[in-house]
């Protein structure tokens, strides 16, 4: 009766060992114990979808990089070992035809009064865009407005799904 208790015990606190383990407050994109991710649409001066692969001027996975301001430096971000390892990924809505890039911002917010990262995403023409993101932490960090090159794009208080369209400047060569 004795071993069979100690078993139960050593059961119950291995168990309680990876429920513990599990939580974390990492800047992984798959974490979901938050809430940040954002989905960007991106078009020309002319309405093409810039997502769509069959564009001429197509921002995607391969042309495209995420870096992340930290300690006043940007750092490119590649995480091999995550599902989307550059922070980012690109799909297509069908109901609304369209192209998306779900975005994982930078989760570095700092213990101030503003709680602001700056994600930057650079193309593969060079140019490089900034995604400020503000939050703030109940049980979780949830974004409560966005930034994209210093222009307000979305607020909490708009009451809609965390999403916005860019429009890109795309001069032909």
């Amino acid at each position: 009766m004795k071993t069979k208790n100690v078993c139960w015990l050593f059961l119950v606190y291995f168990v309680a060992l990876l429920i513990s383990g599990c939580t974390t407050s990492s800047n992984n994109p798959n974490d979901l114990n938050d809430d940040v991710r954002m989905n960007i649409s991106f078009v020309d001066q002319n309405g093409k979808d810039l997502l769509n692969p069959k564009q001429k001027h197509a921002i995607t996975e391969q042309n495209t990089d995420i870096y992340y301001l930290a300690n006043g430096e940007k750092k490119k971000v590649f995480d091999n070992n995550l599902d989307h390892p550059k922070h980012f990924y690109i799909w297509y809505a069908e109901d609304l035809d369209t192209y998306f890039m779900t975005l994982f911002p930078n989760r570095a917010f700092k213990d101030n009064e503003s709680h602001s990262s700056v994600t930057y995403i650079k193309f593969a023409d060079g140019t490089m865009d900034t995604v400020k993101v503000k939050a703030k932490k109940a049980d979780i960090w949830g974004v409560t407005k966005v930034w994209y090159n210093q222009t307000l794009r979305w607020d909490i208080s708009d009451q809609q799904p965390r999403k916005f369209t860019i429009e890109r400047d795309i001069t032909e060569n």
